[in-house]
């Protein structure tokens, strides 16, 4: 089974990942795809948000790539006609990309692509991490060598920014994957528990086991960092009251709800709203075209943390949550940038029928279907009826 889920078409187009997840819900999706809409306007680039994903649970991983392939001709009038440009995600290789992007018949070659989103999402994570230090530096006297911070989703992201965590001076406490906790309080070894993850992945963690927490012990833990690198909205009106972080930093897309942010606010806690936070990852992969790595990292530790300071600066002496100063903003870009002409008439039903064509069923949903007059423009994007 999978689901591609569009938020927003901006100048026809929309851009997002592709998950390969074991279970996901719609409203994960839909959370994680007006996310990325608001990501795009927050670094100018003119897509609207989308995300999609593939169910494939551990029973199934041999069939793994006859599902993509599946899922590759499902998504291919879509992708074909420029309304949806998958990119990389949670849980998918380089390699899985390839094989859904050569199932729509497109040519576009992923292996040739650099491939490190990965690397530029942890590193504007850190530098918004280290801007909320600062200011926190300032009204407390707190120093990196004071700072403890843990990780929620330990994957390639996660691992990254704990270990540039631990050369900055923090002591890492904690993280989660897949399988379950581990705390220390006097410490983990970053560095060490990095390169076993290169070399391992999640499964280095089962030799933890004389230090194993729960997901939750984590997330409820007394740090001054929580980094939130897993899953969608794993802080919602259920336990937000239970999270002691005093700076939550959002690696992953919608890990909080913007109400729960709010709410969070209202706490004393500093949320660094997702699409501010991993914003790199998108950045540095439209940069790295004609940039060196080198200085794509530069550009996130100058002109991006200056940016990222001045909000937290706003948000205190404002009072208001990071979302909110920018929310409305970034609205007036997407909206500016919407036209209407893109919308086709019968859209909606076509997908249906679409879709249902195929072993793969796949859910759409998007505010501009919705809200926007249909126009006739159907030919444009679809062609013929299949």
């Amino acid at each position: 089974m999978g689901y591609v889920v569009i938020d927003h078409l901006v100048q026809g187009s929309s851009y997002g990942g592709v998950r390969i997840v074991p279970e996901i819900s719609l409203l994960e999706l839909q959370h994680t795809a007006r996310s990325m809409t608001y990501k795009n306007a927050f670094i100018g680039n003119k897509a609207g948000g989308a995300k999609a994903a593939v169910i494939i649970d551990r029973n199934n991983e041999q069939y793994k790539k006859e599902i993509l392939t599946e899922f590759g001709k499902s998504i291919s009038p879509i992708v074909r006609n420029g309304l949806y440009f998958p990119v990389m995600d949670m849980g998918i290789q380089i390699q899985d990309l390839q094989i859904i992007f050569d199932n729509t018949k497109t040519r576009t070659n992923v292996l040739s692509w650099k491939n490190l989103s990965h690397v530029y999402t942890a590193y504007s994570c850190l530098y918004a991490t280290l801007s909320a230090l600062q200011v926190l530096e300032e009204i407390h006297n707190l120093n990196n060598k004071d700072v403890t911070f843990c990780v929620q989703g330990y994957g390639k992201v996660g691992s990254l920014y704990s270990y540039l965590m631990y050369k900055a001076g923090a002591k890492f406490t904690g993280f989660s994957n897949k399988y379950f906790g581990v705390m220390d309080d006097n410490g983990l070894d970053a560095e060490k528990l990095f390169n076993e993850q290169l070399k391992r992945g999640d499964d280095f963690i089962l030799d933890l086991k004389d230090k194993q927490v729960s997901h939750d012990s984590i997330l409820e833990k007394d740090v001054n960092v929580l980094l939130l690198a897993s899953n969608a909205l794993v802080i919602n009106e259920k336990n937000y009251k239970k999270i002691r972080a005093d700076i939550i930093v959002c690696a992953a897309n919608a890990p909080v709800s913007y109400d729960i942010e709010r709410k969070l606010f209202k706490e004393g806690k500093m949320v660094v709203t997702d699409f501010i936070a991993n914003c790199g990852g998108i950045l540095g992969s439209i940069m790295d075209t004609y940039l060196s790595e080198d200085a794509v990292k530069k550009i996130l530790s100058s002109s991006y943390k200056r940016k990222v300071t001045t909000l937290i600066y706003q948000s205190i002496n404002q009072d208001t949550a990071i979302i909110d100063l920018v929310i409305d903003e970034l609205q007036k870009r997407i909206d500016s940038n919407y036209d209407d002409t893109y919308i086709q008439k019968g859209f909606t039903e076509h997908i249906i029928d679409l879709f249902n064509e195929f072993s793969l069923p796949l859910y759409m949903f998007t505010n501009n279907f919705l809200e926007k007059k249909y126009v006739s423009r159907y030919e444009k994007f679809w062609g013929p009826k299949i």
